[in-house]
């Protein structure tokens, strides 16, 4: 045999032996992690299940409904095989380079054709599925919708109706309540606040708390759910402690881990980080995560909605974990549809028009980028004021612009779920020339020179203050926070016209400017006598009086 052959020969040896051992590290892996101390054996039997199922075999083992990776593999496994018997007989390297070519070009094939450009748009149209666009006209589309109106290849129904209105505001913003509670929560050793997990929940009226979970690490057990209602600094802790022990922690190792116990109980339950809360039921904690199934659809997989795992303690200190396949909005007091679905559909709006005009149009929605809404830009939990109801509410911007003009927004029931099913995500897209289309940079600046006539000082020295979270609350009207250092020292009301009002929450107890810690009191004052006021109040008297003056100069005589 020919020294090339040799060569040839000792690389195949070389892989098997390579394989050999990767599968003996498994198996030792397994008995020492896995099975030994039951640590990471249901997440790692999850991960072999997931690529069988996910990666090669979606639809079982219809092979002929495989994935394009299946058939990647099948062609790989081919060349293998062809270039041994190569190395075993010399006369078969044209038959081996002739079968390698074809294989290769079958595999380009199934890897660009039907990988990248016939799943992805499978995948879109299911997400699709349960979308509608909502128009105040559908035989007059605003002009986001012309050229979808003129497509012969559409895969949303456009009916008429007209954005809702009426969202209850919040008593603080996510930004502020992820600083307070992270910072002047209780002070435990060796655990930490899963900041992924911060919700809020509704209360009676306007009142509200944030929520997050308080996981322990460095093999402490969970620790609870602190909650904080916006005012002062009090922050309050449910803990699984006595009756609700709970022995495990998202964090947990050598058998003491949560994520594996869900795993163990309902392994096709699958999940965010960032859908997982928690709430208080009295002094009972109890963590609430809202869960996807993954099923076959053609030739790849999808998600689909898979009801809720709730998860409390127990005197003996053992998960109590329930699957919840159905819930009805009021059942729980937060979000029970996750976001990883409402995100999915979200992203599957591009498509609504076919491949044509997402690619070579921009077709579609996304999400603004101003500097306000940074890391906070979509999925708002807003309770709608006429039914009662939790939604996640996303503001949009046609795709592929640098402004930050909203024309639109997804609304998707949050409250409710049915496993196996999507929920309906309607998208309101407002007509070119209606009042309530919003540009957040112009709003966003006439806020900070309202914010700076206030309050002359608020943007400047060691800790200047900033402004976040715009959230719509009605059809004219949308409310956005100033903050100093996280904690919230305006909410103002903003209406689409700029007509701006301002209202102070004080969460510090030294903060003289508002009544009562908490209340949002709208900013008076007289300026009857300059004597009593602070420097900040003359210069707003000042600020004032000029705009007065400004304002008369301006009007003609009468």
């Amino acid at each position: 045999m020919s020294s090339y052959s040799s060569g040839s020969s000792s690389w195949v040896k070389g892989l098997v032996g390579t394989i050999v051992v990767l599968g003996l590290l498994a198996a030792i892996y397994w008995f020492f992690v896995g099975f030994w101390f039951d640590s990471a054996a249901q997440v790692f039997r999850g991960f072999l299940n997931g690529i069988w199922f996910s990666w090669l075999f979606p639809n079982g083992w219809n092979i002929f409904m495989a994935t394009p990776l299946f058939t990647v593999l099948v062609c790989a496994v081919i060349i293998f095989i062809a270039w041994i018997i190569r190395d075993v007989n010399e006369s078969s390297p044209v038959v081996a380079g002739i079968l390698t070519t074809v294989l290769v070009i079958v595999s380009l094939h199934a890897i660009f054709i039907r990988g990248v450009w016939e799943t992805e748009e499978k995948g879109a149209r299911h997400y699709l599925q349960t979308t509608t666009f909502v128009v105040h006209d559908p035989n007059k589309m605003p002009d986001m919708l012309t050229k979808f109106g003129e497509s012969n290849e559409t895969f949303v129904k456009v009916v008429a109706g007209d954005l809702p209105s009426g969202w209850l505001s919040r008593v603080a913003s996510a930004t502020g309540a992820r600083n307070v509670i992270s910072k002047t929560g209780d002070a435990i050793s060796n655990t930490e606040l899963m900041l992924d997990t911060m919700t809020y929940i509704y209360g009676e009226g306007q009142t509200g708390t944030w929520t997050a979970i308080r996981d322990g690490k460095n093999q402490v057990n969970i620790y609870g759910v602190a909650s904080w209602d916006g005012s002062g600094e009090s922050v309050k802790t449910c803990e699984f402690t006595g009756d609700n022990e709970l022995n495990r922690a998202f964090g947990g190792m050598w058998g003491t881990n949560l994520t594996n116990a869900i795993a163990g109980k309902y392994p096709l339950f699958t999940y965010d980080e960032s859908d997982i809360w928690g709430y208080c039921d009295g002094d009972k904690p109890v963590i609430v995560i809202p869960g996807t199934k993954t099923v076959g659809y053609s030739t790849r997989t999808v998600d689909q909605a898979n009801g809720v795992v709730t998860v409390v303690g127990s005197p003996s200190g053992e998960p109590v974990i329930e699957h919840d396949e159905s819930v009805d909005p009021g059942e729980y007091p937060g979000p029970v549809y996750p976001q990883r679905l409402v995100n999915q559909q979200l992203s599957g709006i591009a498509w609504a028009a076919g491949r044509h005009l997402r690619m070579f149009e921009n077709f579609g929605l996304e999400t603004t980028s101003v500097s306000s809404q940074e890391g906070n830009n979509k999925n708002f939990l807003l309770k709608s004021a006429t039914d009662g109801r939790l939604y996640w509410v996303t503001p949009l911007r046609p795709r592929s612009t640098d402004s930050q003009t909203l024309i639109a927004y997804s609304v998707t029931p949050a409250d409710s779920i049915k496993t196996d099913q999507l929920n309906e995500q309607k998208v309101y897209i407002l007509d070119s020339n209606d009042p309530r289309i919003v540009n957040l940079d112009n709003l966003q600046a006439k806020v900070i020179d309202k914010v700076r006539t206030t309050d002359p000082g608020f943007f400047t020295g060691d800790s200047p203050g900033k402004i976040v979270e715009f959230l719509p609350v009605a059809d004219d009207k949308w409310q956005v926070f100033a903050e100093v250092n996280g904690r919230v020292k305006y909410r103002i009301d903003v209406n689409v016209g700029a007509q701006i009002t301002a209202s102070v929450v004080s969460i510090d107890k030294d903060q003289p400017q508002t009544g009562e810690t908490g209340s949002p009191t709208s900013v008076t004052m007289t300026c009857d006598d300059p004597s009593s006021l602070d420097d900040a109040r003359l210069a707003q008297c000042l600020a004032g009086l000029a705009n007065e003056l400004q304002k008369r100069q301006s009007e003609p005589a009468k």
